[in-house]
């Protein structure tokens, strides 16, 4: 290849990475300055491989291919932004929200339950403390069966993590309920 065909061989590349990268920022950069910044990093990082071949400190071929290897990069990231793997389907998303006014419901449910329980109790100071055990452990349960679902499930994470929620915050508040008796 002669150093023309290597020069237009890198202009190519520079206009292909940098397109990329204007579509990847409109895509996906909300904020507007840093969105710029990039944009502007990237015209940067195109003028510092013209300068390079200009100096002869980098062949244009070697430049073109390296280029292309950032031009390869940004089309990952893309990927991962808008395939299955890099995020949920809608169905999830929905199922999710709809588990998230379940829990919700079920959260005043609780609270109503533990005040019915606290005002029926003969003892209130030993209510109150079993209550809030119970709701307690619950919400400890939740927290700690989210997050080792979330770890267990890898892209399954978002129904696999509700799901812990729903079975780490039961079997947290049943075992709570067990601590009281002992305690009092």
């Amino acid at each position: 290849m002669s150093n023309i065909d290597d020069r237009n061989e890198l202009e190519v590349a520079l206009t292909v990475m940098e397109s990329e990268a204007l579509n990847f920022a409109y895509r996906f950069i909300k904020d507007g300055n840093v969105r710029i910044s990039y944009i502007n990093q990237t015209k940067m990082l195109a003028q510092e491989y013209r300068k390079k071949v200009a100096s002869g400190a980098m062949q244009p071929g070697e430049a073109a291919l390296q280029v292309y290897e950032l031009r390869n990069q940004i089309m990952e990231a893309q990927r991962l932004r808008t395939s299955d793997i890099g995020r949920a389907r809608p169905s999830v998303n929905t199922a999710a929200n709809r588990l998230s006014n379940l829990g919700k419901s079920l959260l005043v449910v609780t609270v109503g339950v533990a005040i019915y329980n606290i005002t029926s109790a003969d003892n209130k100071e030993k209510a109150i403390a079993r209550e809030g055990a119970v709701i307690s452990g619950g919400f400890v349960g939740s927290a700690a069966g989210g997050v080792l679902a979330g770890l267990a499930c890898g892209p399954g994470a978002p129904v696999c993590s509700v799901m812990g929620v729903f079975i780490g915050g039961a079997l947290g508040a049943m075992g709570a309920d067990f601590t009281p008796g002992w305690v009092f």
